[in-house]
C-alpha cells in the first residue's frame, strides 16, 4: 500500500532471455528493493532457473517456440545442411511469418493475464521488443525498454522503436550508441548501472568457497583466473586460452576456469576449446565448470576475474561481480568496461588484439598477490559507489511512478 492507502501499481516485467544471463540477475536484484511498485514477471526460461531471481515475486513462465533461440538453431541447420541460398532465404521468410503470428498470439495471452493483475506499465527487460510493444498496446499502458547491449535497432519498425516512454541504459557507452543511431530525445533516456547485491557475496560461507575451489581443482598455491560467461565466440574464451598457453606452460600454479555453457548457440566454439585443451595437455590447468545458477561462490573462490569479450558489451556484469567480491579484474578495453575501470588502479584494461599486452597484464597479477589484493580493494570501493541495488531500485522505481502518474 502507498501513503494514501491505495495498492501499489503493478509493473509487468517481460524477461525475453531463454537462458540464464545477467539481465535476469540484474532485474531480480533490483526489484527486491522496490517499495512503491509491485513487479510481476513474464519469463521464457526454465522455471528452475528463473525462480532463483524471481522468488517471492508473481511469475508466469511461458514457452516461445519461435524465439531468437529457435531462429539461431534453424539458421544453423539451413546453412550447414541445405546451403542452397534461395531455398534458405525462403525458409527464413516462412519462419519469420510463423514467428510473427506466434508473437501476436503470445502478446494476447500475456495481455489477458496482465489485465487480471491490473498492470500499470510494461517493462521490456532485454531491450527493444515487438512483443512488449504489442502487450503494452493491447493493455493501453505505457512501455519502457531496458537496453543492455548494442541493439539491432534497424530490425524494428519506427513504431516499435519510438513506443517507449523511457529508454533505460546500463552504461554511457550504450547511451551514445543509441542516441547516435536512433535520434531519440534525451529526456527519454535514463542511465542506470546494473546492481550488485553485496549481501549475496558477504554471506558466502567458507565451506561454499572451499567447495568451489575443489570444483576448480585448485590447490592453495594455485592462482585461478575465472571467466564467468556463456561459452560463445563473442566472449573470447578460446582467444584468452590461446594467448595464455606460454604462461600456462611456464607456471604450473596458473589455472583457468571457464564457467558457463554454449547456451543459445551451437557447440562448435565450445568444442574448439576442448580440442585446444587436449592438444596442449592442459587438462590439469584448464577446468570447464559448466553452467552454474549461482556464480557467486566461484567468483569468491577465484583469484582473478576475466572479462574477455571481443566486441563491445553494454556493461560487463562480471566486472561488478568481481569488485563486489574484492577480486581484481582483467577486461578488454571495448564498450562499457572502459567507463568503469581505471586502468592499473582497480583493474586492467587490455587490447585483445595485442597478445603481448594481455600476457603482461595476466603475468603481473599471476606473480603479485599484493597487486591482486590492492586492485580488488579498490574495485570493491568502486562497486559501492556505482552498483548499490537500493540506489538502483529507487531510481528505477521513481522513473516508473513518474511515467504512470503522467498517464
Amino acid at each position: 500500500m502507498n501513503n494514501e492507502g491505495m495498492p501499489n501499481p503493478s509493473i509487468l516485467i517481460i524477461e525475453h532471455g531463454e537462458s540464464f544471463g545477467g539481465a535476469i540477475v540484474s532485474i531480480g536484484q533490483t526489484v527486491k528493493y522496490f517499495q512503491k511498485v509491485k513487479p510481476v514477471f513474464i519469463t521464457f526460461m526454465d522455471p528452475a532457473v528463473s525462480h532463483q531471481w524471481t522468488q517471492n515475486i508473481e511469475t508466469l513462465c511461458l514457452k516461445n517456440h519461435f524465439s531468437y533461440k529457435q531462429r539461431q538453431a534453424f539458421n544453423h541447420i539451413l546453412y550447414k545442411y541445405i546451403r542452397i541460398k534461395p531455398l534458405c532465404r525462403l525458409a527464413q521468410q516462412l519462419f519469420s511469418l510463423i514467428s510473427l503470428i506466434n508473437d501476436k498470439l503470445l502478446a494476447r495471452r500475456i495481455a489477458h493475464y496482465s489485465k487480471l493483475k491490473e498492470i500499470a506499465l510494461v517493462h521490456s527487460n532485454n531491450g527493444i521488443s515487438p512483443l512488449a510493444y504489442r502487450v503494452a498496446k493491447l493493455l493501453n499502458t505505457p512501455l519502457t525498454y531496458h537496453l543492455r547491449g548494442p541493439g539491432w535497432h534497424n530490425h524494428y519498425s519506427p513504431a516499435v522503436l519510438a513506443a517507449a516512454e523511457k529508454y533505460i541504459f546500463i552504461s554511457k557507452f550504450l547511451v551514445d550508441q543509441y542516441q547516435k543511431n536512433m535520434g531519440l530525445a534525451e529526456d527519454k533516456f535514463l542511465l542506470l548501472y546494473d546492481p550488485i547485491d553485496p549481501g549475496e557475496i558477504i554471506h558466502q560461507t567458507p565451506a561454499s568457497i572451499i567447495n568451489a575451489r575443489k570444483q576448480m581443482h585448485a590447490k592453495p598455491q594455485d592462482v585461478v583466473y575465472l571467466i564467468a560467461a556463456r561459452i560463445i565466440p563473442f566472449k573470447g574464451q578460446l582467444e584468452f586460452i590461446q594467448l595464455c598457453i606460454p604462461l600456462l606452460k611456464a607456471h604450473a600454479h596458473f589455472k583457468i576456469a571457464l564457467m558457463g555453457d554454449s547456451a543459445d548457440e551451437n557447440q562448435d566454439y565450445f568444442d574448439s576449446i576442448k580440442c585446444i585443451i587436449a592438444q596442449y595437455n592442459l587438462e590439469q590447468q584448464i577446468v570447464l565448470l559448466g553452467f552454474k545458477t549461482n556464480p557467486v561462490p566461484f567468483i569468491s573462490a577465484a583469484d582473478v576475474i576475466v572479462h574477455f569479450s571481443l566486441g563491445p558489451e553494454g556493461f560487463g556484469r562480471s566486472i561488478a561481480e568481481a569488485w563486489g567480491a574484492s577480486k581484481p579484474i582483467i577486461a578488454t578495453a571495448i564498450g562499457g568496461p572502459i567507463e568503469f575501470i581505471h586502468h592499473a588502479k582497480d583493474g586492467y584494461l587490455v587490447n585483445p588484439d595485442n597478445p603481448d599486452e594481455c600476457r603482461h597484464a595476466i603475468q603481473d597479477l599471476l606473480l603479485n598477490k599484493t597487486l591482486r589484493d590492492e586492485l580488488g580493494r579498490e574495485g570493491n570501493l568502486r562497486s559501492q559507489e556505482l552498483f548499490l541495488p537500493e540506489k538502483c531500485a529507487q531510481t528505477l522505481e521513481q522513473a516508473f511512478l513518474e511515467i504512470i502518474a503522467q498517464q
